[in-house]
């Protein structure tokens, strides 16, 4: 009976994981080809406080930001620090777990968060 619970649990979790995606992807295009700075309006800010969906997002934004150079990258980011994303970065970097710091990590190093250099240092020391 759990295995089966635990199995519908998932796959319940990768469905809406796939509608996540679709539905943010298509937001950050929009932000960043029609010149619309205000993402905000679309009630992300409130959104992204589920940790799924800000997963879901920052992995969305990290993709693309690897594929963009330029102006396109620098919107990227900047959109990555308006949604406060930066800070969920640096909680990440000071997790006990190893695979959660090594995913702020990339994070903060594909970003360009200056804030997490000290914290980065701590682990680079050891």
């Amino acid at each position: 009976m759990v295995i089966l619970w635990r199995r519908a649990s998932e796959s319940n979790k990768n469905r809406k994981i796939i509608v996540y995606k679709e539905r943010y992807s298509n937001l950050i295009n929009y932000f960043l080809f029609n010149d619309y700075y205000d993402i905000r309006l679309f009630g992300l800010d409130a959104e992204l406080k589920d940790p799924l969906k800000r997963e879901v997002f920052t992995d969305e934004l990290l993709n693309l930001q690897r594929n963009f150079v330029g102006e396109l990258s620098d919107k990227l980011k900047e959109l990555f620090t308006n949604m406060g994303l930066d800070k969920y970065t640096l909680k990440k970097i000071r997790s006990q777990r190893w695979d959660v710091q090594a995913k702020g990590f990339r994070e903060a190093a594909q970003m360009n968060i200056t804030d997490a250099i000290e914290d980065i240092l701590k682990y680079l020391k050891q």
